[in-house]
């Protein structure tokens, strides 16, 4: 597997990008939009499957286009599969004492798919042995919704700003996608 991931953003807007292959066979997700007081604000969504699927924000009006034109319903703080990860940990980073393990945080998590609940839980704090180096991080764990559903677990570490030191997707044949940190780049103060 090959992976590699982006994440930008300036003081009122964000850029992400996930990259990966596996056997040969490879996705992209980007996002982009507006960093709000509480939220990310997603304004476009693109999953590439071989062919792009955008999904379209329209946060004012509280609803999201999807690849087969359907318009969805937006509950507050809607995300999509790329931004609701760094949404998780801006909402960590924000108060990092209010989260204790069994903590819960439900979100709405759009995708070109259709619109999904997520419900993150807070399983403890690890210390992990990674390529970067050792450090601690928040588990948070994803679980599978339903049969054919894939888990999905994300490591917060305050070392790294609070942005995902590692995360682990499991398909539901229990094969996984295994994203660990390698190196960050700290950008210079202006």
């Amino acid at each position: 597997m090959c992976s590699s991931d982006l994440w930008q953003r300036d003081m009122s807007r964000y850029q992400a990008q996930l990259d990966y292959s596996l056997l040969g066979r490879r996705r992209s997700q980007s996002s982009e939009g507006r960093i709000g007081a509480l939220a990310l604000m997603p304004e476009r969504f693109v999953d590439h499957k071989g062919k792009d699927l955008t999904v379209v924000f329209a946060q004012a009006g509280g609803e999201a286009t999807l690849p087969n034109g359907e318009q969805v319903s937006l509950q507050a703080g809607a995300q999509d599969r790329l931004s609701i990860i760094l949404n998780l940990s801006a909402l960590v980073a924000s108060h990092p004492q209010a989260f204790s393990p069994g903590h819960r945080l439900t979100q709405q998590a759009v995708g070109a798919g259709g619109v999904t609940v997520w419900t993150w839980t807070h399983r403890g704090i690890e210390e992990l042995t990674l390529p970067g180096g050792t450090l601690t991080a928040q588990r948070w764990v994803r679980e599978a919704r339903e049969s054919g559903d894939q888990g999905l677990e994300v490591w917060i570490s305050q070392t790294l700003g609070y942005l995902p030191a590692r995360i682990r997707i499991t398909k539901s044949n229990g094969d996984q996608i295994d994203q660990q940190w390698h190196r960050h780049q700290a950008l210079a103060n202006p």
